[in-house]
């Protein structure tokens, strides 16, 4: 579907180049909700626009649908955009339209009768849930709606891929998750593959199926979701996995109460064992697990789990050791938003 080869981007000359992307390689396959990830100037945007070709790689390969994105001509690439859809954090429509104007833009100049045009943006007013807006403007919704008319627009087009740039971040968390739960329907009934770039791990942990984590031009970590969420190996990735746990607590009970994020890793018996359940009554810490994945696979289980444990320092301490007399490898994940003063002896 994407076939990203080694491409490099570069701005400027001299003292004032800027090397945006750096020996990027991504396979992104049809049906992917792919995530990419990473702070601000860490190139995603720009990587973003190399793919459907507002920005020409310095070097390198983009194969798009099977067409190598750098070699196609003005006309050519018109003609492949069509079945490349795109929304943006702002939105980008046009406030003097109305939403039945805004949706129907791309279909300008297409051999569509005005029925038939009218019959598609009211299938796409159903599909985005915003039947009742046909006639309003864009100054008359909200962030969320607005961003329900972008989606509506690019699908206009029918396009096989959608690229989403920041597309929630100028949303509240309740709006993010209604504006994801939308995408992961068009991906699901449209088989639209969906490329979605963002700063926010909760908005990749929400619905991508694979993720790519980028740091200052270059992709430092990729694979599945469930793999770089349970087990990061880059600085980067582990910084975003646990800045994703809001656990910055001492409890009602006092300052002696602690908080401490958890990854528990298993093969065999400890994972059909209620082991969350036996050391919450065993040591009264509570438990809650924040992100898991169980499989049994030829009657063997095996599996991560993140898991937050609150308690007093003696009874987290008991719950881990506990844990690895059971063959549970248990990792510790640091995070400074969490004071500790000596945790040396449970990590």
């Amino acid at each position: 579907m994407i076939e990203i080869k080694n491409i490099n981007k570069t701005f400027g000359e001299g003292q004032g180049k800027v090397e945006a992307l750096k020996e990027i390689t991504l396979s992104i396959e049809e049906r992917d909700i792919f995530g990419i990830i990473g702070y601000s100037g860490a190139g995603k945007s720009t990587l973003i626009r190399c793919i459907n070709g507002l920005e020409k790689p310095s070097s390198g390969e983009i194969n798009v649908l099977g067409k190598n994105i750098n070699e196609l001509k003005e006309k050519e690439l018109r003609t492949i955009r069509k079945d490349i859809g795109m929304i943006f954090q702002h939105f980008n429509l046009m406030g003097s339209r109305d939403i039945y104007d805004n949706i129907a833009f791309p279909l300008k100049g297409r051999a569509m009768s005005s029925i038939e045009k009218k019959e598609k943006v009211k299938k796409l007013l159903q599909l985005v849930g915003l039947e009742d807006k046909e006639k309003a403007y864009p100054s008359q919704l909200s962030g969320g709606q607005k961003q329900r008319v972008a989606i509506a627009r690019a699908l206009a087009t029918e396009p096989k891929i959608l690229l989403c740039d920041e597309a929630t971040s100028a949303l509240d968390p309740m709006t993010t998750k209604s504006i994801l739960q939308l995408l992961k329907k068009i991906n699901e009934e449209l088989g639209i593959t969906i490329v979605l770039i963002t700063h926010q791990m909760e908005v990749i942990k929400e619905i991508c199926t694979k993720v790519a984590v980028m740091e200052q031009g270059k992709v430092v970590e990729e694979g599945s979701l469930v793999k770089v969420f349970t087990s990061p190996t880059s600085t980067i990735a582990k910084e975003f996995v646990t800045k994703n746990f809001h656990y910055e607590k001492f409890g009602s009970e006092g300052p002696n109460r602690v908080s401490r994020l958890l990854q528990l890793k298993y093969v065999g018996e400890p994972a059909s064992e209620p082991l969350i359940s036996v050391i919450s009554q065993k040591f009264g810490v509570t438990a809650n697990i924040t992100f898991g994945n169980i499989e049994k696979l030829q009657e063997v289980y095996f599996g991560n789990l993140v898991v937050e444990l609150e308690g007093s320092e003696q009874q987290v301490i008991q719950s881990i050791e506990y844990m690895k007399s059971k063959k549970v490898e248990v990792e510790v994940i640091e995070d400074e938003r969490v004071t500790y003063k000596n945790y040396s002896q449970c990590s």
